[in-house]
């Protein structure tokens, strides 16, 4: 039997808050990653890559200093309001995305169904070149954006949903730190 006796440490009272955080993180991650697997053979996703990724830094950038709120309170509190903030302005960029995304997908399928009754009436060649020259005169993206729709909108709706995560597991103001 030892007699040594376990050193008190205090529980980290940021740990709610940036666990929801290190989530959200993950979340992004997912998205973008799943985002990128969905797109269509040929087409440029580094974007849908990018974007969560770099959203996700600054979540984890944020978590980080979330945990100092025991120790600094001052670099504790800019993590939490930070990091409670952040999924606001995402979920606003994302959906705006998601939005004009949607209008892309209106036109393409507009844009394809033009195509189709051209190729049928023979007024344009079937290649890719002439399909990729028709849809840009007519304005339209060369292939399906539904894949990068229904990404945005998981963003869009994980954002709002970490967002009332992150805020339920925030510290209560007597738990702060100094």
């Amino acid at each position: 039997m030892s007699t040594e006796t376990e050193p008190t440490t205090s529980p980290n009272r940021g740990t709610g808050a940036a666990s929801a955080m290190f989530f959200y993180a993950a979340l992004l991650v997912g998205g973008g990653v799943t985002a990128f697997a969905m797109a269509p053979v040929g087409v440029d996703a580094r974007t849908a890559l990018l974007v969560p990724f770099a959203c996700a830094a600054s979540m984890m950038i944020s978590a980080m200093l979330a945990l100092q709120v025991g120790r600094v309170k001052v670099l504790g509190m800019i993590g939490i309001h930070v990091g409670l903030v952040l999924p606001l302005v995402f979920a606003a960029a994302i959906g705006f995305r998601a939005v004009k995304t949607g209008a892309a997908i209106d036109s393409w399928k507009t844009a394809e169904r033009a195509y189709a009754t051209s190729l049928e009436k023979r007024e344009i060649d079937n290649g890719a070149a002439a399909r990729v020259a028709f849809f840009e005169e007519q304005g339209a993206p060369t292939h399906d954006k539904s894949y990068a729709r229904n990404a945005l909108w998981f963003l869009t709706i994980a954002s709002v949903v970490s967002f009332g995560l992150i805020l339920s597991n925030r510290p209560k103001p007597e738990d702060r730190g100094a």
